[in-house]
């Protein structure tokens, strides 16, 4: 009797490992290391996205608030009386600082800084509303 092998092709493996790798996240499951952090809801938000161009950030372009140079991957915008300035947020499985205020940005709204309008633009192609976690120390 003959055996058939069977061979697992290599781009399933690939995707296997960049699943574990990216933690699920861009599927919204949440990675079991952000789990495991001690996390405090603080409801949903309303979530946009802004660039340095005039239009998103007027006169501003990468200057915050807070004084810090805005940074795609760090830099949100919050409104400081609802989220105070510095502390650290985990949205979407992502964890960002927020360090600027925006004209648009009101109550229960985060608005997250990208280097791309045009990547802005893409994002906010309809609405999004995500979980958001206040990091604590």
């Amino acid at each position: 009797m003959k055996t058939e092998e069977h061979i697992i092709p290599l781009g399933a493996i690939l995707a296997v490992f960049l699943l574990i790798l990216l933690g699920f996240s861009w599927l919204g499951v949440k990675d079991v290391e952000a789990s495991e952090r001690n996390l405090r809801s603080i409801g949903t938000f309303k979530i946009t996205w802004y660039c340095p161009c005039r239009k998103c950030s007027g006169k501003w372009g990468y200057q915050t608030s807070s004084g810090a140079r805005c940074t795609e991957g760090r830099t949100v915008a919050v409104d400081k009386r609802v989220i105070k300035e510095g502390t650290r947020l985990l949205i979407n499985g992502h964890e960002y600082i927020a360090e600027d205020t925006g004209g648009g940005v009101r109550g229960k709204h985060i608005d997250i800084f990208n280097e791309s309008h045009s990547v802005c633009l893409d994002l906010e192609h309809g609405e999004k509303y995500w979980e958001v976690f206040i990091i604590n120390e």
